[in-house]
């Protein structure tokens, strides 16, 4: 019996001459002998100023059970069960002298189809992990991972890669605080940050289909910057006490029902300035 890195549930089952079907449960936790390897499996030799690059990678002989949760040292309370793996890949343009610590995730291939109105996913090739870094500057770029299980940590040798300079005017590298004035965000070249844009709601059941195609009618490279919001799937109410009684909500937070009395009834707000009530 091949038994794979971690926990192993094994269920033994025997059937007497009567019939009588006897079951019993085994859990089986193995560490593998060999040594932690990394195995590159596609890199870009050459990649742009400030453009995504993926590295993909597996991670052969881990102990880990729960590859896409993280190692916890010693475990915590509610999750003593948890056997998971930390991933991370280290990026620096100076010799080590300044890094990059970037987390990797283990990511599974899905063929994606739509069956009876719903979004239909299946599993499809091998699942691998994936390094995804956005160069700030040109220049040679050295990289190496790091992993750590429940036996230690692990790290690969060191790889590089070409960073050229970016050509394409319309990408300006990632958000920062502006520097000029901490109130507003701007590109990493210094351009002014200007938020206007879509606001798109996929349909609950055909998520992962109806954002392709949002995407596809809004544009490739059009998009600058995507900011994901989940309130649509989480009900609750208001989080305000002060939101209006009157006018409707947008679906996910109906009012709480409080006046301002009734939320501050201690005195504070009237101390706020308001010469009118809040309707």
């Amino acid at each position: 019996m091949a038994l794979l890195p971690g926990d192993n549930r094994i269920l033994i089952q025997a059937k007497d001459k009567a019939g009588a079907l006897s079951t019993e449960e085994i859990n089986v936790n193995f560490l593998p002998a060999d040594p932690v390897r990394f195995r590159i499996l596609s890199q870009p030799e050459t990649a742009m100023k400030w453009e995504t690059l993926d590295i993909e990678f597996d991670i052969e002989n881990v102990a880990a059970t729960h590859l896409q949760l993280p190692h916890v040292a010693g475990g915590s309370v509610g999750m003593l069960w948890l056997d998971g793996i930390s991933v991370t890949g280290l990026f620096s343009a100076d010799n080590w002298q300044t890094i990059h610590e970037r987390p990797a995730f283990f990511q599974q291939p899905y063929r994606q189809e739509v069956k009876s109105g719903m979004d239909w996913l299946y599993p499809e090739a091998s699942s691998h992990w994936t390094l995804r870094f956005r160069p700030p500057h040109a220049g040679v770029w050295q990289y190496r991972i790091e992993a750590t299980d429940k036996t230690g940590q692990y790290r690969s040798a060191d790889r590089s890669i070409r960073v050229i300079e970016q050509d394409n005017p319309a990408i300006r590298g990632g958000l920062t605080v502006s520097r000029q004035d901490s109130r507003y965000f701007e590109y990493q070249d210094g351009s002014v940050f200007l938020d206007g844009g879509f606001a798109i709601g996929p349909d609950a059941d055909r998520y992962a289909t109806d954002l392709n195609l949002l995407f596809g009618q809004i544009g490739r490279d059009t998009p600058l910057l995507s900011r994901l919001w989940i309130a649509g799937q989480i009900q609750g109410s208001a989080w305000q006490p002060w939101t209006s009684r009157t006018l409707g909500y947008d679906g996910t937070v109906p009012h709480t029902g409080l006046t301002l009395d009734e939320a501050y009834g201690n005195g504070l707000a009237p101390h706020c300035g308001w010469t009118r009530p809040i309707r």
